[in-house]
Parts: C-alpha cells; sequence; structure tokens
C-alpha cells in the first residue's frame, strides 16, 4: 500500500513538475511579450515566486518517493546499476540532480538578480537602463527554464 502511494505521489509530482515548466515555457513566456514591460516584470514575478515553491515541493516528492521505491523493491544494490532498468534509473537520478542544481541557479542566483532591478522605475533615463539590465538577466533565466523544461521532459519519458 505505501509503496502504491508513493508510485502515485512520483508520478503526480513528475506531471505537477513538467506541466508546470512547459506551461511557462510554451504559454506564460510568450505571453509576457504582449504586455507592457512593466506589468510583464511584476506577473513574472509573482508568478516565478509561486512556481518556484511548487516546482521545489514537486522535486522533493520526486526524490524522495523515488528513493523510497528502490528500497521497497530491493533495488538499492550497486548490481542494479549493471542492468538495462538500472541504467535507465542511473540516468533519471542524473537527470533529477541537474534539475536540482538548476533549480538551485535559478532560485538562489538568477531570481534574487531579477529582483534586485525590480519594480523599474518610473524616470526615463533610469528606467531604460534598468529594463536593458532586467532583459539580460531574464534571458539568462529563460534559457535556464528551457533547459529544464528539456531535462524533466527526458525524465519524464524515460520513466514512462
Amino acid at each position: 500500500m505505501l509503496l502504491r502511494m508513493a508510485t502515485v505521489l512520483h508520478v503526480l509530482a513528475a506531471a505537477v513538475y513538467v506541466g508546470g515548466s512547459v506551461f511557462l515555457e510554451l504559454v506564460f513566456g510568450p505571453s509576457q511579450d504582449s504586455i507592457p514591460p512593466s506589468q510583464a516584470s511584476v506577473i513574472g514575478q509573482k508568478v516565478g515566486s509561486r512556481f518556484a515553491v511548487v516546482a521545489w515541493i514537486s522535486l522533493f516528492i520526486i526524490g524522495l518517493s523515488g528513493a523510497y521505491q528502490l528500497y521497497a523493491k530491493g533495488l538499492l544494490n550497486p548490481l542494479l546499476f549493471t542492468t538495462r532498468v538500472g541504467i535507465w534509473t542511473l540516468s533519471m537520478i542524473g537527470l533529477w540532480v541537474l534539475l536540482a542544481i538548476n533549480g538551485a541557479v535559478m532560485t538562489l542566483r538568477i531570481r534574487p538578480k531579477l529582483e534586485k532591478r525590480l519594480p523599474l522605475p518610473v524616470t526615463a533615463e533610469s528606467g531604460v537602463r534598468r529594463l536593458e539590465e532586467l532583459g539580460l538577466v531574464s534571458r539568462k533565466l529563460g534559457r535556464l527554464v528551457r533547459l529544464n523544461t528539456a531535462l524533466a521532459t527526458i525524465a519524464l519519458i524515460i520513466g514512462a
């Protein structure tokens, strides 16, 4: 019963994580381009902060439930990784680690840089300069979000 619950939580957390990442990349990001920059920055900050919490909770559940599944099935054995299933399992673990590292970079480095530049100032001179800085940091974050989406999608395909 506990193993089944761990499996369901694992799949749900993965669906939330990948679904949220795909939504940010395919729906939210492009929609930001049609909104005035000052409004887009506020909305982006709010959505990004909220999704960061959801993403970290999902990653935590994925890691914990995945480890429990390996334990409950008696697969925590170095010989596992000599089998085909073990190699795929190891690749999913590696992708999970990359997602956690990428998430840490976004959460601890890039988002604070963006938040320092918000809200956008009202004066024209400082507004243009800050908008350019914001665009640069925002593009870096966008590339990391795309990387995250790709890695999460690959992990989902491997796990399916």
